[in-house]
């Protein structure tokens, strides 16, 4: 992960694993929910409402989770930044207008 530069988050899948990260400087969001137990990945709030998950909280820049069987852990395998502004066309283009992004304030 270290290798990789610029603005992301990702998910990855495994019969034994699902592992977010977002980016260190936090441009891309990354959204973490739960449905009924069970741990949500996704790129906005809105995607957890239309399958009816809990929001739980954003990742934080540089954040890396890894969820188990046994449970969630949150990693940080980047060196720390000074965060960045975050990008207005998150907002403009590429967020829905249903989606809560930068905070768990929630209507």
């Amino acid at each position: 992960m270290r290798q990789v530069e610029g603005a992301f988050s990702l998910v990855a899948l495994s019969s034994k694993k699902m592992i977010g990260c977002r980016d260190p400087l936090g441009i891309r969001p990354l959204v973490l929910g739960d449905l009924d137990g069970a741990w949500i990945l996704a790129s906005e709030t809105c995607a957890l409402d239309i399958i009816g998950a809990r929001f739980v909280r954003d990742l934080k820049p540089g954040e890396m989770v890894i969820v188990t069987t046994e449970g969630i852990e949150s990693i940080f395998p980047f060196e720390p930044q000074k965060p960045a502004r975050p990008c207005v066309f998150e907002y403009v283009y590429f967020a829905r207008p249903d989606s809560v992004i930068g905070g768990p304030q929630r209507l």
